[in-house]
């Protein structure tokens, strides 16, 4: 249990995720672009690689709450990027949308969703640093 809270920490997870948009505002645009493309995919990573192997008695047991929480936040999360007018705060909260479909598609449990999770999670890591590049 410890391990998926400090994966779901790491993920980010609603409300567990007040830490990622405020440090993506403040920090510099290169330490934001290490923050998406290394430091979030760690704990999706975490999650399929130790969470699922070795504590898949307690994935199975949390998982289903987990989704559920990541899909209010997809929709928390992109309607509340709108309102920022810093864009780097803009883009971190999109980056925590589209973080909420990779955990969603780790919870399914099926391989096509463990593939397509370890796809968005390449992905993400290349759109979100691409963003911050741009920004």
């Amino acid at each position: 249990m410890v391990f998926l809270i400090a994966f779901v920490v790491k993920s980010p997870i609603i409300p567990l995720y007040t830490w990622l948009p405020d440090t993506h505002g403040e920090a510099h645009y290169i330490t934001c672009m290490l923050l998406a493309k290394i430091l979030l995919k760690i704990g999706a990573y975490g999650l399929v690689g130790i969470n699922m192997e070795l504590f898949s008695h307690t994935h199975s047991i949390f998982f289903p709450w987990l989704m559920i929480l990541c899909s209010i936040q997809i929709i928390y999360a992109a309607s509340t990027s709108f309102g920022k007018r810093n864009l780097k705060k803009r883009i971190a909260y999109s980056l925590v949308s589209h973080m909420s479909f990779i955990i969603l598609g780790i919870g399914s449990i099926s391989d096509i969703g463990l593939n397509k999770a370890i796809l968005q999670i390449i992905s993400h890591g290349f759109i979100g640093a691409a963003l911050f590049f741009l920004a």
